[in-house]
């Protein structure tokens, strides 16, 4: 079980490596179509390329939106926290129906994640 603890804390800093790369505005292959804009974007960049707008909109359009960036990191991070919990706690209870769950391993438990929180947050606030 321990070993599925160090397993989740670095998917965890796996995630916050990734809401990291979103925030900085790295785009990674799946967050830009071929035009290089955002998914779902491509309408606005097609009336800025029209001649619709002046000036400046043609490079604004092919800017991802780092709200819809953020967003899809939240997402993400999400799901591995949710990956996280469901492999843990089957690992756990596998251990409980083979031979016990040790009473000592959820201070370590709760130690660790507060540590990997704790990374986690000095990641998104640098």
């Amino acid at each position: 079980a321990a070993a599925g603890a160090r397993a989740g804390a670095a998917a965890a800093s796996a995630a916050a490596a990734a809401a990291a790369a979103a925030q900085t505005g790295t785009p990674g292959p799946a967050e830009s179509d071929p035009t290089g804009s955002a998914p779902g974007t491509a309408g606005e960049g097609t009336g800025a390329r029209g001649g619709t707008a002046g000036g400046n909109a043609g490079s604004t359009a092919s800017a991802p939106d780092p709200r819809l960036e953020s967003n899809r990191a939240l997402h993400e991070a999400d799901l591995v926290l949710n990956e996280f919990r469901q492999q843990l706690r089957a690992d756990l209870r596998q251990a409980a129906t083979r031979s016990g769950v040790p009473s000592a391993l959820v201070p370590e438990l709760r130690a660790r994640l507060v540590e990997v929180r704790a990374d986690i947050l000095a990641g998104l606030h640098p």
